[in-house]
């Protein structure tokens, strides 16, 4: 994990495998029906239908929480931009 941190690149937090933050973008595994990123104060910053991943270069850095919906499951967790 050290290795991760130190290249940038940092695992999120969710049960979904191979779930990553990385150069921004939230990538998920497997094709999620919807990724939503809400900010702390749950307003939406960012979402998409039907990707394994969601470019979110445009938001302010801060820290986010993230929705993905995978065939009827809900998974969320946060991530730092």
């Amino acid at each position: 994990k050290k290795e991760l941190e130190q290249t940038g690149v940092a695992t999120v937090d969710a049960d979904v495998p191979d779930a990553v933050y990385a150069d921004g973008r939230l990538t998920v595994a497997r094709m999620a029906d919807r990724m939503t990123v809400y900010d702390l104060s749950g307003r939406e910053v960012a979402s998409a239908c039907g990707v394994k991943s969601l470019d979110v270069r445009g938001i302010s850095k801060g820290v986010y929480v993230y929705e993905v919906s995978l065939g009827g499951e809900r998974v969320t967790g946060k991530f730092v931009r």
